[in-house]
């Protein structure tokens, strides 16, 4: 391989590394999370009485999803789950709906019957 072949081999590394980084920027910069987390935070909005509790929540919620991130199928299954666990603690019951076995396999916290 020549020099220039070299270089520009690198040159397309570095252009990929710099994608890479763009995208990774760009993920963070939005908050993207799983759809676990998603829901995690449905469940936080009815675990405190404050803001601070609240989020309090989330970070530890967000501590346990980095040290054991759900694998693919577990991310499937909260797909699934999300807009039905996300609608329930919205509707008017909010998070009292929470509170029965319904509400907890609605948000994938209690098996389905």
């Amino acid at each position: 391989m020549s020099n220039g072949e070299v270089e520009m081999d690198r040159a397309r590394w570095r252009a990929g590394l710099r994608g890479v980084m763009a995208v990774i920027a760009l993920v963070a910069a939005t908050g993207c999370v799983s759809p676990c987390m998603e829901i995690q935070r449905a469940m936080c909005l009815c675990q405190g009485q404050t803001q601070n509790e609240r989020s309090a929540c989330e970070d530890v919620a967000a501590a346990q999803e980095r040290l054991a991130p759900p694998d693919a199928a577990q991310l499937s299954q909260c797909e699934q789950l999300l807009p039905g666990c996300q609608a329930l603690v919205a509707d008017g019951r909010g998070c009292a709906a929470l509170q029965t076995n319904d509400g907890r396999v609605a948000c994938g916290v209690a098996p389905a019957p």
